[in-house]
């Protein structure tokens, strides 16, 4: 039994990785080989040193992740991208033993471990190494009949992502986003990586003003005919103003207006505002797509 980082994979271990994991199910976000590769050598996964495969005579048993770029912001490190059988769960603990091993280095203050739905017989063991469930990750869908019209205010203006406005867009989502259930913070990589993504379709991510002043960002994405609002975010001196539901219908209408039949998004059960938000302006829960635990270090 070996447990190997991505970077020590060979170009043929990586294919079989990739074949594993869309074995397994949805616990993935690539859609091809090549998308794989680039994720994992990605900036996230710090350059493939902390995405981990144990291999058991040969065959792939296991894949865990972990991600530490939120460290030093807001002391929150990662355990994800756990895809594994159940038939092969008794090595969950050597794995779950290599993540926390590699986090040990990076010395953060709390460590978040994600277990999709279709793993949950791996939740025993999750309990047992320490950790405690914190909250739940959902889909909330749009529901057809709500409508999604808005005739926004004068005072708010909307503008296209772009280099102009990068560093503007990148200090917004941060400070939105820090303090919140698995906020991710966008460092400098990063939003070159995300300034390359809508190079394309600039319309699908910006800014949004109020009087004249930077509040708010919105992400967006079409896949497979699914409008998703992959994140909207208010600066927090502007919250609690309405500013929220404005930018949710502007996502939406741009969603809907590029063609999409339906609107989705990703949401945490412990994020109570956000949810009631969406509720309130036509959302309904889909499904739990998986269950977060924590543990605290210090």
């Amino acid at each position: 039994m070996i447990i190997k980082s991505f970077i020590e994979l060979t170009m043929e271990e990586k294919q079989k990785l990739y074949n594993y994991i869309i074995s397994i199910g949805s616990n993935y976000s690539f859609d091809s080989f090549k998308e794989m590769v680039k994720d994992y050598i990605g900036i996230v996964f710090n350059c493939g040193e902390s995405h981990f495969s144990l291999w058991d005579d040969g065959e792939i048993k296991g894949t865990l992740a972990v991600i530490t770029k939120n460290v030093e912001e807001n002391g929150e490190a990662f355990l994800t991208c756990v895809n594994i059988r159940e038939e092969d769960k008794g090595y969950f603990t050597f794995l779950l033993k290599r993540g926390m091993k590699y986090i040990s280095t990076i010395k953060p203050k709390i460590v978040k471990l994600g277990i999709y739905t279709g793993i949950s017989y791996l939740i025993p063991c999750v309990l047992d190494f320490g950790f405690k469930e914190v909250y739940k990750a959902m889909i909330m869908k749009h529901e057809e009949n709500s409508g999604y019209y808005m005739k926004f205010p004068d005072e708010v203006e909307f503008i296209n992502i772009s280099k102009e406005n990068k560093m503007i867009f990148q200090q917004i989502h941060n400070d939105a986003f820090i303090n919140s259930p698995n906020g991710s913070i966008l460092t400098d990589d990063q939003m070159e990586e995300l300034m390359n993504e809508y190079r394309q379709c600039p319309h699908m991510a910006g800014l949004m003003y109020y009087k004249g002043r930077p509040a708010g960002i919105y992400e967006l994405s079409i896949k497979n005919d699914v409008g998703w609002i992959d994140g909207i975010g208010i600066a927090p001196e502007f919250q609690g103003k309405g500013l929220g539901k404005i930018l949710l219908y502007k996502a939406m209408d741009i969603l809907y207006t590029s063609g999409t039949k339906e609107v989705k998004l990703f949401v945490i059960s412990s994020n109570e505002r956000a949810v009631k938000l969406y509720e309130k302006n036509g959302f309904v829960k889909e499904k739990v797509t998986s269950t977060w635990f924590e543990k605290r270090l210090t």
